[in-house]
Order: C-alpha cells, then sequence, then structure tokens
C-alpha cells in the first residue's frame, strides 16, 4: 500500500507538472506571443530564419524607391533597406530611413512600419502561419502618390537659377520647400524640401 500510494502521489505530482509547463507553453506561445516578438530586446526576429523581409516603398507607377536586400552586416537586423534617391535627393525627407527594429524611423518607414514589416496588411495573415513554420514574415509594399517623373522635373526646376529683376545678382535656390498636387483629387504628385539628406548614409554609414 505504501509503494503504491507513493506511485500515486508521484503521478500526480508528475500531472500536475506537465499541466503547468504546459500552461506555461501556450501562455508565452500564444498569449503574449506578440508582445515578446515585438520586444527590441528580443534578438530572435533578427536571426536569418526569422527575421522580416521589409516591403518596398514604390511611386504610383511601380517605380522602386526603397527595398531591402539581404545583408552581410552583423550589425543590421537580417535585410539591409536600400534607397533609390539619386535622382529624387529631396524625397528623403517623405520616405525617411529604416535601420533595424533597435533603432528609430522616420517618415513613411516610420508611418507605416506595421505594414512594411507585415504585422498589418495583407500579408499579416500569411506571416502568422510563416511564425508557425519558423519562415521569415514578408511585410506589404507601399505605393505613394508621388509621380517621379513629376519629382525630377521639380527638383531640376528648383535647382535652376533665376536671375534677379536687376540682372546682376543671382540668388540659387538652396533652401526651401515646393508641393505639387493634383487640383482634382489632392494627391500629393511631388513634394520638395531643401536641404536634404542620403537616406543610404544614415543606414550604411
Amino acid at each position: 500500500m505504501n509503494i503504491s500510494g507513493s506511485i500515486r502521489k508521484l503521478t500526480q505530482l508528475f500531472v500536475v507538472l506537465f499541466i503547468a509547463l504546459s500552461g506555461g507553453l501556450v501562455y508565452w506561445q500564444v498569449v503574449v506571443a506578440s508582445q515578446v516578438a515585438a520586444n527590441p530586446h528580443n534578438g530572435r526576429h533578427c536571426l536569418p530564419d526569422s527575421a522580416p523581409k521589409r516591403g518596398r516603398i514604390l511611386d504610383r507607377n511601380g517605380v522602386v524607391l526603397a527595398d531591402s536586400q539581404p545583408s552581410f552586416n552583423g550589425g543590421v537586423c537580417g535585410y539591409q533597406r536600400h534607397y533609390y534617391l539619386d535622382k529624387y535627393p529631396s524625397l528623403a525627407g517623405l520616405i525617411g530611413y529604416y535601420i533595424s527594429p533597435f533603432f528609430d524611423s522616420t517618415g513613411v518607414e516610420h508611418q507605416y512600419d506595421d505594414y512594411l514589416s507585415g504585422r498589418l496588411g495583407l500579408t499579416s495573415l500569411n506571416n502568422t502561419v510563416n511564425q508557425t513554420l519558423h519562415r521569415p514574415p514578408v511585410g506589404d509594399d507601399i505605393y505613394l502618390s508621388i509621380d517621379v517623373k513629376i519629382q525630377a522635373k521639380l527638383e531640376q526646376t528648383f535647382d535652376s537659377t533665376f536671375p534677379a529683376p536687376d540682372n546682376h545678382n543671382v540668388f540659387p535656390s538652396i533652401r526651401g520647400a515646393a508641393v505639387v498636387s493634383d487640383p482634382h483629387t489632392g494627391e500629393i504628385l511631388a513634394m520638395l524640401s531643401r536641404p536634404t539628406f542620403d537616406s543610404n548614409c544614415v543606414v550604411f554609414c
């Protein structure tokens, strides 16, 4: 009787421990999984098999202004952001920059971070499956109302030097801002702000 009683108590103890362990796993992996994943101190989402592939930023016609490429730099999380703004340097302020989850972001990169990272939007459901299968999440692409053809023309016009009324003094337009919008819809087609900065230098330098 003593042996069977001890076995019964030991079995009950194992059952209780199993239930407690299972409850803990469910709590951490289901109930608070999103909070754990979003914690900036959690380095798991920077590993190659789980680092999010951030969505692209494009103009209204599908011209790529920013995308993510695999990074071989250990200080960057999984993918490295690349900006294609050589012809449209003043768009840097609008698009902003993104380095990694451990640094602040700005502009469109910050405002639509949840969509670009795949936490919200069309890819969010697929990313739930990806997370379960330990595959990297993929973010949504963002299409701006900006038209880079109009943006390039605005850049060129802003950089042109216009003579003063007295035809002697010339004032280069090195500072200022300009916006081109569609009068019928109010959509912003081009947006310029000077001085500007190099988004790639923020990420790489």
